[in-house]
């Protein structure tokens, strides 16, 4: 096994902290087998893979003389001697002394066994038509397979670094792909005797070809010139032919067999010879309802990538694709994998980043395949399955190195398959299986992958296209849009050659640095440039200047909007000047005006039809504009507050072009408060598309983000609804998003996102626009139209703030954001912006009333303010080189700050007027008063004076009063602790008689519940008894008398005796057995007399009376005789209260008189 391929946990096993569960790893479950198994084989467990202190800490308890196992469940497993462990690996570097000193060491030196073993070992079985040409193929391997691998170790610099021996078995590999009709694979018959003549002719172009497509196929430019010498020069010296036109270099020219393994023009047999990869290509044609995306110009580069593509893969051979970004690698492979195939090749793709996980890449592979039997996985039978890694070595490194997605393919290509993660201890066979796979050279981001996972791969390097490359892609759809132009064809190399020279010139004056991290171009960016010119409708063009203008307008939108600086803009933009000059002979200011330049298609909001062409009325713009944004105030639940300044409208121009073209994705880059999401939800209004973002919440996470893209691309996918994605890096809670957002924008489509019965419908969906391209409707082409227009009408518009570190490890880590947006960078407001944001929020502010003059000058200041600590910021940097940043949200919360400090101003302003207003009215109206009271006090003395002796007259009187007074008061008081004294003694009276009672309660309670689960029912039936049993006879009997019903008298045994019969009166008594029910409930305790309990006493005393006894007779009978209980019970108790009852009586009638005198003195007292 591969010991990085899984984690710890899938490893060793490990403990969910969640669950609370342990999950086995799948060493554990290995060494298990061997211990518990009954033979006595020896068993090696060998880690191939490379070994760390992450996971190897571990095996240190196994590695000892104990050989024990230890895991964190706290289980130790004993291994038997029979048993070995063993470790593969490609170095030491970070393996620790302590697993070192523990292990026996064997070190393989490549240079010993040398590569004449390989050759040896292919010759050996080679088929047996082929074994006549054994030594021949010896002397040509000594004459150009070793030179030429010393060759490429010595004067030549590879794309990525090979091995000799890796690159030997590349070579042989290919020459069993050109022998592969003398093999018999497939069921295929070998060739006629007449193509079997031609092989003493195809040796040495087999090895030449091979040789070319092998070991020279990792060299750039430079090694393959001299490559091209190395062949062309032994070719003459030892006389080899077919001998190869003087014309380019040997890598231009496909080798034509003559109809041995590809059939000739004729259909028979033919001399072998070199045909150059272009002679057969047809003339690429555009059409007008071809896609942008969909067109795809051949030359040389891609049709001969692409032939070798193929073969390796028909070879059932992997193939790694190495090259800048830019050079064609995964269009070219695409296109091969989805058009070019044979039939039996079934494709998928994958696209790999820094988050990328080993066990993301087994399910994704393991949800592509069938099962074919217990233990075997592959694709439907007689079909083979091929993988596209694109960003083959974008997975980041461990700790100490290691990539597990990378480790976890290298599992399979050494050993055919991985370990099962469910089914612990399984090992997962897959067969009929290749990869293909792209990646650019190590640096910026991208990692060295592992030389062991490598030497599985054939390299075929993409190399910088060159100029006609260049010149005929780009020729062709420039001629395709100025040949529908009025008049203009005729600056078709104008255009052409300005487009490359800026390209280029690009490429070497603006090198990224960690500022400008950003700053990486590719042929995608010069591809923008002519998507932009097809934008525009070239029946519209009306003379040169236009062309111009358009050209110069899509220059800046690719390449100058990215720029961060002044000093850069000026730069590209002196650039563009300069080459206007040069290759079109106008004059650039004349030509390009001194305006800026603006392009769109949404001037006219009525049209139906919206027409991309230049912008010259500023005024209609920004009424437009504002017309857009009221609309869209009036539409949303958010209004939003714009500033339409001229920097602001040009960005959303700027945005509003990037969403209309199909797999238009942008990228804003700024700072905070710049305007970025705002501008983009009123350009994807004015596109009238549907925009959609997350929101954000403390509950969401993975889970919710897969589930909101999913239905985001079903929507772009099946409704083909063109929609806006709008991201902003503050909603990033994982970088599992970002990952995801990378996987979207290199191929439309999330790694096992969608549940089977979603692909079913996307199957269905798809099936018609497949069959109308006139494809084959297979799973795979379905899906990949699919992917087409999710990647078409899904626009991505991603928002980031160029600040730390984590900016630049984000493009690092995910490409597409570079590769696949357009960058906008949203530079600091200028003086302008400032003064117009200003100048609107002031006029907002209703609290501030001021002249115009004014105004004007506090606008002046807070632009001033807002410059001064730019200055100042940027002071301190170079000072300290600590970072200050200024936004313009600090701007706006100056502004911010100013509107409330004026309100809280003017508030407290207003308060301390109106407080003034208010003290100085009540002072004036007191004044008017005094006066008038002076007035009245002249009128009014005489009758005071009189009032005063009076007064006096009166205060005699009441001190006579107060005395009478005090003496009543006395008596009151004494009144008052009579009255409270007999209060509480009655109320003590009370409170025992009431604990008496309350004996009695228990028993009355029970009785009466129980007679109301009595119903008339039960009454009757003991009325309706004809020989009552004793029981009864005494229950009725003893009711009788409670209730004090006479009884009968009825004749007795002897002669003349009388004998009292209750029964049939009490049989009257239940006659209504409702009344007679209620009657008891309602009955009145206290009217039971001595005498009836004289009688009661005999029954009450009774053994055969107890409820228990009568319970076995009658249940209405058990009730009344509960009943009749608790009547003579509370006799008794209601017996010992009488007393009590007549001295609370007397106790409240004394409490009452006293209560009654108290009240008397009372009123006495108040009215004295």
């Amino acid at each position: 096994m591969n010991p990085k391929s899984i984690t710890m946990g899938q490893l060793y096993g490990e403990f969910d902290l969640q669950t609370h569960e342990w999950t086995d790893g799948i060493l554990p479950s290995l060494v298990r087998i061997g211990i518990t198994a009954e033979n006595k084989d020896k068993r090696w467990y060998i880690f191939d893979g490379p070994v760390d202190a992450v996971w190897i800490e571990n095996m240190n308890t196994v590695l000892d003389d104990n050989k024990k196992l230890c895991l964190s469940s706290g289980e130790i497993i004993k291994l038997r001697d029979t048993m070995t462990m063993m470790f593969e690996v490609a170095d030491l570097a970070v393996a620790s002394p302590a697993t070192v000193s523990r292990c026996g060491m064997v070190y393989l030196e490549p240079s010993v066994l040398g590569l004449q073993p390989f050759i040896n070992c292919w010759l050996n079985v080679l088929p047996p038509l082929a074994k006549r040409f054994n030594d021949r193929l010896r002397e040509l391997f000594e004459i150009y397979t070793l030179p030429c691998i010393d060759l490429v170790r010595n004067q030549t610099k590879e794309i990525l670094t090979s091995v000799d021996s890796a690159q030997l078995l590349n070579f042989l590999r290919l020459m069993d792909y050109r022998l592969m009709p003398l093999s018999g694979k497939d069921n295929r018959p070998p060739p006629g005797q007449g193509y079997l003549a031609l092989l003493d002719d195809l040796m040495v172009p087999f090895v030449v070809n091979s040789l070319i497509w092998s070991i020279g196929a990792t060299c750039d430019t430079n090694g393959r010139n001299i490559i091209d010498s190395f062949v062309r020069r032994t070719m003459r010296q030892y006389g080899h032919t077919p001998a190869f036109p003087n014309e380019g270099v040997v890598y231009d020219y496909k080798l034509r067999d003559g109809g041995f393994g590809e059939p000739s023009d004729s259909g028979d047999p033919e001399p072998p010879h070199w045909e150059h990869w272009m002679d057969k290509v047809e003339e690429y044609k555009i059409t007008l309802e071809m896609r942008y995306s969909d067109i795809e110009v051949p030359t040389i580069d891609n049709v001969r990538n692409s032939y070798m593509v193929g073969a390796i893969l028909m070879n059932e051979r992997n193939v790694l694709c190495v090259g800048p970004t830019g050079t064609g690698k995964t269009l070219t492979v695409i296109a091969k994998l989805g058009k070019n195939m044979h039939k039996k090749f079934i494709c998928d793709f994958l696209s790999f980043s820094a988050r990328t996980s080993a066990n993301q890449t087994q399910d994704l592979i393991d949800s592509k395949l069938d099962r074919r039997r217990k233990g075997v996985f592959g694709p439907p039978l007689l079909k083979r399955q091929v993988f596209f890694v694109d960003d083959f070595n974008m997975p980041a490194l461990e700790v100490y190195g290691a990539q597990p997605p990378i480790e976890l393919i290298r599992q399979w290509m050494d050993f055919g398959g991985w370990y099962d993660r469910k089914n612990i201890g399984d090992f997962r066979k897959i067969i009929d299986v290749n990869f293909a796979a792209a990646m650019g050279p190590p640096g910026g981001g991208r990692n060295p992958v592992t030389a062991r996972l490598l030497r599985h791969f054939h390299y075929i390097a993409f190399l910088e296209m060159e100029d006609f490359s260049k010149r005929n892609i780009f020729g062709t759809i420039l001629k395709f849009w100025l040949d529908r132009t009025p008049d203009q064809s005729s600056y078709f190399e104008a255009t052409l050659v300005s487009s490359m020279i800026v390209y280029s010139t690009i490429l070497k004056e603006l090198l990224p640095t960690p500022a400008k991290t950003h700053y990486t171009f590719n042929l995608r960016d010069l591809s923008k440039v002519f998507q932009g010119l097809l934008m525009f409708e070239p029946e519209q063009v009306e003379d040169i200047t236009e062309i111009i203008r358009l050209w110069y307008h899509e220059c800046l939108r690719v390449f100058q909007d990215r720029l961060v600086n002044d000093e850069d803009r000026e730069w590209f933009n002196e650039l563009l000047y300069v080459t206007i000059q040069n290759h079109f002979e106008v004059d650039p200011i004349e030509a390009l005006g001194k305006d800026a330049i603006l392009f769109g298609d949404f001037l006219d909001p009525q049209a139906d039809i919206k027409m991309y062409r230049q912008i010259t009325d500023r005024e209609k713009l920004s009424n437009v504009l504002d017309y857009y944004l009221s609309e869209y105030n009036a539409r949303s639940t958010r209004p939003m507050k714009l500033v339409l300044f001229l920097d602001a409208i040009s960005h959303v121009c700027r945005i509003s072009r990037i969403i209309r073209q199909p797999m238009g994705n942008a990228l804003l880059l700024g700072m905070g408060g710049s305007g970025r999401q705002s501008l983009t939800r009123l350009a994807t209004f004015m596109a009238e598309y549907y925009r959609f973002q997350i929101e954000l919440s403390k509950v969401y996470g993975p889970v919710e983000w897969r589930e909101d893209i999913k239905q985001l691309m079903l929507k772009a996918g099946l409704q083909r609804v063109e929609s806006v994605f709008l991201f902003s890096d503050t909603q990033i809670k994982s970088e599992t998003f970002l990952e995801d957002l990378n996987n979207i924008l290199n191929s439309g489509d999330v790694p096992n996102i969608y549940q089977p019965d979603e692909m079913d419908s996307i199957y269905q969906s798809m099936r018609t626009v497949v069959q109308e391209m006139g494809m084959t409707a297979t799973k795979s082409n379905l899906f990949a139209v699919y992917q087409k227009q999710v990647r078409s009408n899904l626009h991505t518009v991603i928002t980031m703030s160029p600040i730390g570190e984590i900016f630049r490890a984000r493009l690092r880590q995910f490409p597409a954001l570079v590769n696949n947006c357009t960058i906008d960078w949203f530079s600091a407001w200028p003086d302008s912006a400032l003064q117009s944001v200003a100048l609107q929020f002031l006029d907002d502010i209703p609290e501030l009333d001021c002249s115009q003059e004014i105004l004007q000058g506090i606008v002046v200041v807070c632009q001033f303010m807002h410059a001064s600590v730019v200055d100042a910021s940027e002071l301190y940097r170079l000072e300290l080189s600590r970072h200050n940043y200024v936004t313009p949200t600090s701007y706006l919360e100056l502004l911010s700050s100013y509107s409330n400090l004026i309100n809280i101003r003017k508030t407290a302003l207003l308060e301390g007027t109106s407080r003034l207003r208010i003290g100085l009215e009540k002072l004036q109206h007191t004044a008017e008063e005094v006066k008038v009271l002076q007035e009245n006090l002249k009128v009014m003395k005489p009758a005071l004076e009189k009032a005063a002796i009076e007064a006096n007259i009166m205060i005699e009187k009441i001190a006579e009063d107060t005395k009478v007074a005090e003496e009543t008061k006395e008596i009151v008081e004494n009144e008052e602790f009579e009255a409270t004294k007999k209060a509480l003694a009655t109320e003590e009276i009370a409170e025992d008689a009431r604990r008496d009672l309350e004996e009695a309660m228990p028993a009355l309670l029970a009785a009466e519940e129980s007679l109301k689960q009595l119903n008339k029912n039960d009454i009757t039936e003991v009325r309706a008894m004809k020989r009552p049993p004793a029981g009864v006879i005494y229950v009725i009997e003893s009711i009788c008398i409670v209730k004090n019903i006479k009884p009968n008298k009825v004749p007795g045994k002897k002669i003349g005796e009388k004998l009292l019969d209750y029964w049939e009166p009490g049989r009257q008594m239940l006659a209504d057995p409702g009344l007679f029910l209620s009657s008891l409930m309602n009955f009145d305790k206290d009217s039971i007399t001595e005498e009836m309990i004289e009688k009661l006493t005999k029954y009450v005393t009774d053994e055969g009376f107890q409820p228990a006894k009568i319970s076995k007779i009658s249940k209405a009978c058990t009730s009344l005789c509960m009943w009749v209980h608790a009547m003579f019970k509370y006799y008794f108790v209601n017996k010992s209260v009488a007393p009590k009852k007549a001295a609370l009586k007397q106790a409240q009638e004394d409490l009452a008189n006293t209560m009654a005198a108290l009240a008397n003195a009372k009123a006495k007292m108040k009215k004295s």
